[in-house]
């Protein structure tokens, strides 16, 4: 089976208050060799993704979300996964 190309992915550069002691540690420690940023990214997205799942929290059902808002391609490229 033959690879394709994803789009790259837009971001939106957002402003969150992390507290200073959690932003320490995640700068001083080595998680699978990312940086606070990128772990703190993946981290959301995946939370997002099980929301989704889950199907709790939203009122659409999570194809429908996830069809709209054609979130597969961020899934699959920030966490190597997508939503049925």
């Amino acid at each position: 089976m033959q690879k394709t190309e994803l789009e790259p992915i837009e971001y939106e550069t957002v402003t969150l208050k992390i507290p200073k002691k959690v932003m320490k540690l995640l700068r001083d420690t080595d998680y699978l060799g990312e940086t606070a940023e990128k772990y703190l990214e993946r981290e959301i997205v995946d939370v997002v993704r099980a929301d989704i799942e889950g199907g709790e929290c939203f009122t659409p059902t999570p194809s429908q979300l996830v069809k709209q808002y054609d979130l597969n391609p961020v899934f699959k490229e920030i966490l190597d996964m997508t939503v049925r």
